[in-house]
């Protein structure tokens, strides 16, 4: 049976890979189609045109397009304004520019009063780092010369150098006297060690002789009768006088002169010793001792001599610094001169040219002050007003009861974090208490684990009953923060109706502060505004960079103004001609600001070409600009579009503008142009149908794949 159904399977696998495959290949093939077909949308007649991005989309609804047109009308507001707005800063810096004839001679002088204290600034500066930098000197000098004073043998280097001297003549000596000393001790060891050996065989020829002679002694002592006796004594004599003395005595000899080799070894031994003793043993006249004394006696001598020249270092250091700061100081007195006669200067031309009194901004102080008194009094007056009072009062209530609630949310806050830490632990020691429980039903009684297991209940028993005390301890904390937040919430909510009562109660002495305040802080301002106008006016080079700063914003925004216009009309347009954005290959940005040209003279903020004292105006000889034209910042609007914008830099003494021409109709041939290069695009709406039947084809082979695994 199971035969049976495993060739069914293989049959119908077979089968459903044949359907699979079909579906596949029809899927590929179609799906070339669908790519051929994609690709030849995009044919352009120019291969030479600049690429651009094509994004096809249907046709714009007709919401889009106002989307669009509002787009474009609020661009055209924000350029319009740009423009006034750059007109105006022009207008502003020529007026600062051409503020009396006087202009030149204060902003020479400024700059020379300016220069003279920046100076000042950096004399002070050079002389406060030379007076540091002398007490540095000063201080390293008579910490170089103390320490020579305290080293009084530094004065006395020679005698400390003779004894390094000497001493190194007696490590030469003790070194050549160690070869000498070695070589006598060498040689008189081998004369030692001969001796010993003729000793030993000397030694080893009496112990015969001796027992022979012994036994002709016993002999005197055993013979018989008087004959008998004599005659073995006169045997004793002779062999005792002729051959045990003589032989005995060399051996004696060879003895004496051994011993007398050993005290010449020692000696020797000794001198080596002495001379090879270890600086540890502190040996006097060894050669480590010697040696040690001179590197010693060295340190010494290297020591106080570099005492002696860290002084001369030190003096001739001083002697720098004292030079650097008589130089620095000469410098400082001569800036502060100069500066006096530049402040003096300025003080006069100003005089000179009658340039404007503080006295109306002294008025406007007077008025400030006025004010900031009036509004004073009248707080002063408010906070002897029960009424007023009451109602600071009930602000500050409010103010303590929110934080009295803020305070019972963390103490809640708090309560909350600790009963859940009480229950993790109440959970641990439930967990605890159950595991020993265990341990005790597996355990056997009676035995040591049982006794254990029991003790172990009893402590988890215990630790359950204090983790649920705490539980409790800590809900009962939260049950009591719970009503504090409670509570302090209905006390904030009485607090915040008596604040309105209050208020309501205080509203008139409220406004009247109010408008004190308001009109102390529009005096201020206005103290403030013409504090600056005045300061701009007293300071010829500040209201002229100022002015320069503003300009530059100016001419900023209007190139981003234009841009954003260009952009917005170039969507609306597209919009309208079948919902069909082209993205441009560059942005229409107004062209760089050029430099002034240094022939041009008296132009006062003008760029002309060819033409003198044209006073702001810019003149185009563009003859290709497609009908815009742009003049002393304003703009003209050429099939609803902003032409191009005034752009340039302007300097202290001479502004000079580069005008250019970029209107937004030769943006927009140009576009069309590459626009009318793209080919028509056909056969789009069959691509759909091909994709369709493809799908379905795909779907249906992969239904069939899915059927296969069924099986």
């Amino acid at each position: 049976m199971e035969n049976r159904n495993n060739a069914l399977h293989y049959k119908m696998y077979k089968s459903g890979k044949s359907i699979v495959y079909a579906g596949l290949a029809t899927t590929a093939a179609l799906a070339g189609l669908v790519l051929a077909n994609t690709n030849a949308t995009a044919v352009h007649a120019d291969t030479n045109a600049p690429q651009s991005a094509q994004v096809a989309s249907t046709s714009a609804t007709p919401a889009e397009i106002q989307a669009a047109q509002n787009n474009v009308n609020s661009a055209s507001a924000a350029l319009t304004s740009a423009n006034a707005n750059l007109s105006q800063a022009q207008a502003q810096y020529n007026q600062t520019a051409s503020l009396n004839s006087g202009v030149a001679a204060v902003e020479s002088a400024a700059n020379a009063n300016q220069q003279a204290s920046d100076n000042v600034k950096s004399a002070v500066h050079s002389y406060n780092v030379a007076a540091a930098n002398q007490v540095k000197a000063k201080t390293a000098q008579e910490e170089a010369s103390q320490a020579v004073e305290q080293h009084s043998a530094a004065k006395n280097l020679n005698i400390w150098q003779a004894k390094v001297d000497g001493l190194k003549s007696q490590l030469d000596s003790a070194n050549a006297a160690l070869p000498a000393a070695q070589k006598n001790l060498s040689e008189a060891m081998t004369t030692m060690n001969a001796i010993h050996a003729q000793a030993q065989v000397a030694t080893a020829e009496v112990e015969p002789l001796g027992e022979h002679l012994q036994a002709l002694s016993k002999a005197v002592e055993n013979a018989d009768g008087y004959v008998a006796t004599q005659a073995a004594q006169r045997a004793y004599d002779s062999y005792n006088k002729n051959v045990f003395t003589p032989a005995n005595a060399r051996r004696l000899s060879l003895i004496k002169s051994y011993k007398n080799a050993q005290k010449v070894v020692a000696g020797y031994q000794e001198e080596v010793n002495k001379l090879t003793a270890p600086l540890s043993e502190h040996v006097e006249g060894s050669i480590a001792q010697i040696q040690a004394s001179m590197e010693y006696n060295q340190r010494q001598v290297n020591q106080y001599q570099k005492f002696l020249d860290d002084l001369a270092k030190a003096n001739n250091a001083l002697a720098e610094a004292n030079a650097a700061l008589a130089t620095a100081k000469a410098n400082r007195d001569n800036a502060f001169t100069a500066k006096t006669a530049a402040h003096n200067n300025e003080v006069s031309v100003r005089s000179d040219y009658n340039i404007p009194t503080g006295q109306g901004l002294t008025q406007l102080s007077d008025a400030a002050v006025a004010a900031s008194a009036a509004y004073q009094s009248a707080s002063d007056a408010a906070n002897t007003d029960a009424t007023y009072q009451a109602y600071k009062d009930a602000q500050t209530a409010v103010n303590a009861a929110s934080d009295a609630l803020k305070s019972a949310v963390n103490d809640q806050s708090d309560a909350q974090n600790s009963v859940k830490s009480a229950q993790v632990k109440v959970n641990s020691a439930q967990a605890a208490l159950t595991s020993a429980a265990d341990a005790v039903a597996s355990a056997t009684s009676g035995t040591p684990e049982y006794a254990e297991a029991i003790a172990n209940q009893a402590k988890a028993a215990a630790d359950l009953d204090a983790a649920t005390g705490q539980l409790t301890d800590m809900q009962a904390w939260l049950a009591d923060a719970n009503s504090a937040v409670n509570w302090r919430t209905a006390a904030l909510n009485d607090a915040n109706t008596r604040l309105a009562n209050a208020t309501s109660a205080a509203q008139k002495t409220i406004d009247k502060l109010a408008d004190l305040k308001s009109k102390m802080d529009a005096a201020q301002s206005k103290y403030q505004l013409n504090l600056k106008n005045f300061n701009d006016t007293k300071d010829l080079r500040a209201a002229i960079e100022a002015a320069q700063k503003n300009l530059d914003n100016a001419k900023a925004n209007v190139q981003q103004a234009q841009a954003a216009y260009n952009q917005a009309v170039k969507t609306l347009n597209d919009l309208k001609n079948g919902g069909s954005t082209v993205t441009p290959d560059q942005p229409s940005n107004p062209d760089q600001p050029s430099n002034p040209s240094d022939n041009d003279q008296n132009n006062n903020g003008s760029t002309t070409d060819n033409d003198q004292n044209n006073n702001g105006s810019t003149t185009d000889n563009d003859q290709n600009n497609n009908g815009s034209t742009t003049s002393n910042g304003s703009s003209t609007t050429v099939n609803g579009s902003h032409a191009a914008v005034i752009a340039g830099n302007g300097t202290s003494n001479k502004v000079s503008f580069a005008s250019t021409s970029a209107s937004y109709a030769a943006t927009y041939n140009e576009a069309a142009k590459s626009d009318s290069k793209v080919l028509p695009q056909t056969g789009s709406e069959n691509s759909a149908a091909v994709v369709a039947l493809g799908a379905v084809s795909a779907m249906f082979g992969l239904g069939l794949a899915a059927k296969k695994r069924e099986f």
